[in-house]
């Protein structure tokens, strides 16, 4: 049986934001909002921004190391959350801030909620989101990347939840994030595997072959955007493999199943030894060369099977979860 071992990537982008003092707080509240603007770029002359990377960083971190007695998420809540939340009510609308503020808002509640599972909080994190895109007008170069934040978190609200709405607004918002990404952005092929993750999602839901060819379409793009040594290329490799995996267990065509293999050898080349997912694509074209040999009979097919899913077995580390798993 093919254990579901593909990474639909989920990106987002992140900027900085001024960290400010009580007393800075509040002399930016009492100005104008004609000097707003100035006085905070001469507060930024005096000041490092605080990079929102940096916070998720610390944030998988032992409390111990940031000098704290316990691993309270609140305080970490009141130090980060809070300044970005202040960030937004001290910023007049129209600033060309806000929106990253409410973008990095809603990346820090994805955060803590990939680490506590409140459902509450990816709630807060598709408000931050809808926020962001909201206030941001068309044209500008960040919206694509705001609607694929938003996108995201519809899936991962639907992966919790299960509402089939969620699945459906994940689409929407990545379908305009494609359509607003001009050709040659490095963007556009993350964010159409991400479009193709969420169509292959609500075919695993709804069963629609119209989605599964969709979302082969949409990685199959991916991978003709994605140049040579991209990093990520591997990946997306073993995606539309396993995508095509999929459509051939559902109808049978022979033709999936070569595409699967012919994508997922890619992925194997194409990953470097070492490197923590090469054990995963190496298994995932061990059972592609299986599953062919079940249906052709081909003895080089059951060899190839063997081959890979030894490699896969022997990179594996010791204690390594997946270890011992037969996919």
């Amino acid at each position: 049986m093919l254990e579901d071992e593909t990474e639909l990537g989920v990106s987002w982008m992140v900027e900085a934001e001024e960290k400010l003092t009580e007393e800075e707080a509040l002399f930016l509240s009492e100005l104008p909002s004609e000097e707003f603007d100035e006085q905070l770029r001469q507060l930024r002359s005096h000041r490092n921004q605080m990079d929102l990377c940096g916070v998720l960083r610390v944030m998988d971190e032992p409390i111990g190391s940031m000098g704290e007695e316990s691993g309270d998420m609140d305080a970490l809540t009141n130090l980060f959350g809070g300044r970005l939340s202040q960030a937004i009510k001290l910023s007049p609308n129209g600033h060309p801030n806000k929106t990253v503020y409410f973008n990095n808002l809603g990346n820090f509640y994805l955060a803590r909620f990939e680490r506590l599972g409140e459902v509450s909080d990816i709630s807060k994190v598709v408000e931050s989101y809808v926020s962001a895109i909201e206030l941001t007008p068309n044209g500008h170069p960040n919206k694509p990347m705001y609607l694929n934040n938003l996108g995201s978190s519809f899936i991962t609200r639907f992966e919790r939840l299960g509402e089939t709405a969620d699945i459906d607004k994940a689409i929407e918002s990545q379908a305009s994030a494609v359509q607003l990404t001009p050709d040659g952005h490095p963007d556009k092929p993350m964010i159409l595997n991400n479009l193709g993750g969420s169509h292959l999602a609500r075919f695993e839901r709804l069963g629609e072959m119209a989605d599964i060819d969709k979302a082969i379409k949409y990685q199959l793009t991916t991978v003709e955007l994605t140049p040579d040594g991209h990093p990520g290329k591997p990946t997306r490799l073993n995606n539309l493999g396993q995508i095509h995996f999929t459509r051939f267990e559902h109808l049978g065509e022979m033709a999936d199943i070569d595409k699967a293999i012919e994508s997922q050898a890619s992925a194997v080349d194409l990953t470097p030894d070492g490197h923590p997912d090469k054990p995963m694509n190496l298994s995932n074209l061990g059972n592609s060369h299986l599953t062919r040999f079940e249906r052709l009979g081909e003895i080089a097919d059951i060899d190839k099977a063997i081959k890979y899913q030894l490699s896969a077995v022997e990179l594996t580390p010791d204690g390594h979860p997946r270890q011992g798993h037969v996919s």
